[in-house]
């Protein structure tokens, strides 16, 4: 009879530990989801405030401590300025390549920032916002 007693007692102390690591690996998994999750969740914000253009960060402003030249400058380079946003850029850029097309010889579309203010959507206070960001002359 002692036998079945002592044998009672090591299946329960079995089942508990069995009991106690199944509780543990579950405790384990929540975390690393919940980890997992974290690192997505902080990866996906920063991709989208540096793609947005809505918050700057570091990088950008190192990014934009060179000076963009209007005349020559991608789309994507002029969006990232204060003001201006992909729809303006490509309205620049519109504008620049209408300008060559016409024929205006050698003379480059945007010789100050003021003749940004040809653009339809610009004016003087964007202006005011990114001349210092800009250089001009021939490409």
């Amino acid at each position: 009879m002692n036998s079945y007693l002592y044998q009672a007692a090591d299946d329960n102390a079995e089942v508990a530990g069995r009991q106690n690591k199944r509780r543990r690996d579950i405790v384990l998994w929540v975390l690393l989801i919940v980890l997992a999750g974290s690192l997505f969740y902080c990866a996906i914000e920063n991709q989208y405030k540096v793609n947005s253009g809505l918050e700057v960060n570091d990088k950008e402003v190192n990014r934009l401590a060179d000076k963009i030249n209007p005349n020559t400058a991608s789309w994507a380079s002029m969006a990232r300025l204060p003001g201006i946003g992909p729809g303006r850029a490509k309205a620049i850029i519109k504008y620049r390549n209408m300008w060559k097309k016409n024929g205006a010889g050698n003379k480059i579309a945007f010789s100050e920032s003021n003749d940004l203010c040809r653009i339809k959507g610009i004016g003087q206070k964007t202006v005011e916002q990114i001349k210092d960001y800009l250089v001009f002359g021939l490409p």
